[in-house]
């Protein structure tokens, strides 16, 4: 019990060692107020708002300092919403390029996920499209890919909520470093989804048998099917698959875990 006290001890003092260096890395006037998810407030920057239709493409690089991103199915290959700083974007080599990178400017660390965004990116591809090689890195802000199949997807959110929904194809890589990840769909090949604080939810559309999966949770509750993993402060879990559809890796180190497979 001890150790797990001080593990927690540690890690409230990393993440608010991060936030403050977020915030003196954005200016001397950011303003960092927590009740809930993100909000920017534009205090020193202009506000670009933007709405353009695009080639068609199959991979994303994404890399955005401070907004929230969605991906989901749209009439066409879009990008849009506003941005407080600088944003780039193209098509070039079948490849959807985006960096955006704010300026100074003050943020709100609201209810994460339910208010919006001040900042916010949004990309739609038309039904049907299987995306390959998406890479997306917000550094403060949420990431939610809705519905949108991929093949190789890294996504990582350093302070904000990971929800991705479609059938992926391994290797993945779904993350956040402060925030909570959850996952719903089909997971083939290599996957590896995780919170370093924050609670870890899977729902898979195939049996339990069908997957190689392991997984903790150091300072939180595991469940799998609703039946839980260990006992006292934390839980591990393992299970080989003869022939599995895939290999999932699931962790959280303060939060819990719930894995539930529907199929």
């Amino acid at each position: 019990m001890k150790k797990k006290i001080a593990l927690i001890a540690l890690i409230v003092l990393l993440v608010g060692g991060a936030l403050t260096a977020i915030g003196l890395s954005l200016g001397a006037h950011t303003n960092l107020h927590w009740n809930g998810g993100f909000r920017v407030l534009d205090t020193h920057t202009e506000r670009h708002e933007f709405n353009e239709t695009l080639p068609a493409f199959r991979y994303i690089d994404l890399s955005v300092s401070v907004a929230n991103v969605s991906l989901r199915h749209g009439d066409e290959y879009n990008i849009q919403g506003q941005f407080i700083g600088t944003i780039d974007f193209e098509v070039q080599d079948n490849r959807l390029i985006v960096n955006a990178q704010n300026a100074r400017f003050g943020f709100q660390i609201g209810f994460i996920g339910r208010r919006s965004s001040g900042s916010h990116v949004t990309i739609t591809v038309p039904q049907g499209t299987t995306l390959e090689d998406v890479r997306m890195k917000v550094d403060v802000g949420n990431i939610n890919t809705q519905a949108v199949n991929m093949i190789g997807a890294t996504i990582h959110s350093d302070v904000g909520n990971v929800t991705v929904t479609g059938d992926l194809t391994g290797p993945n890589n779904i993350q956040s470093a402060v925030g909570n990840v959850r996952v719903e769909g089909l997971l083939t090949g290599e996957n590896t989804v995780r919170s370093d604080v924050g609670n870890v939810t899977l729902r898979l559309t195939e049996s339990r048998d069908r997957f190689t999966y392991s997984g903790t949770a150091d300072v939180g509750n595991l469940t799998i099917d609703g039946e839980r993993q260990g006992s006292g402060l934390g839980g591990s879990v393992s299970h080989t698959a003869v022939d599995p559809l895939g290999t999932i890796r699931f962790d959280s180190g303060v939060g819990n875990v719930v894995v539930n497979f529907v199929g």
